[in-house]
């Protein structure tokens, strides 16, 4: 960058669509008395695809989802992975069943977007791992 600072992004992902996970998951988390694994929802299926040059049709679903890591809403992100000073435009949506579509719509000031993101979290905070896949024209 002209003013001396340095940026890298993320690598891009190389599918259009991504399978979730099973059921819920553990992740391991530290604490002031040791640590352990605390239960997370399962990591979203995801897909994404351009309904005009700046607005996203963001598909999710879940193969099962038990009581016990239900989330009570889904972050879905889009970005223009590639462009330097872009960050991602986040939407939270409920989560109301097993699958589910949200619209997102990026500035216009910013290149069209090329990467879809999404994410389960539970009410308390706890989430998934991020889905993240390449947005289809």
């Amino acid at each position: 960058d002209p003013s001396g600072a340095t940026w890298s992004r993320p690598s891009k992902p190389e599918e259009y669509e991504i399978r979730p996970s099973s059921t819920c998951e553990r992740q391991p988390y530290k604490s002031a008395s040791g640590g352990g694994l605390v239960v997370v929802p399962p990591r979203p299926g995801l897909s994404a695809k351009s309904v005009s040059a700046k607005t996203v049709e963001v598909s999710w679903w879940f193969n099962s989802v038990p009581p016990d890591c239900r989330p009570a809403g889904l972050l879905l992100s889009i970005v223009a992975n590639d462009a330097p000073h872009a960050a991602p435009l986040t939407v939270t949506v409920p989560f109301t069943g097993e699958k589910g579509v949200g619209t997102v719509r990026y500035p216009d000031s910013l290149p069209p977007p090329d990467v879809a993101l999404a994410s389960a979290v539970m009410a308390d905070g706890r989430s998934s791992r991020t889905a993240k896949v390449l947005i289809r024209d």
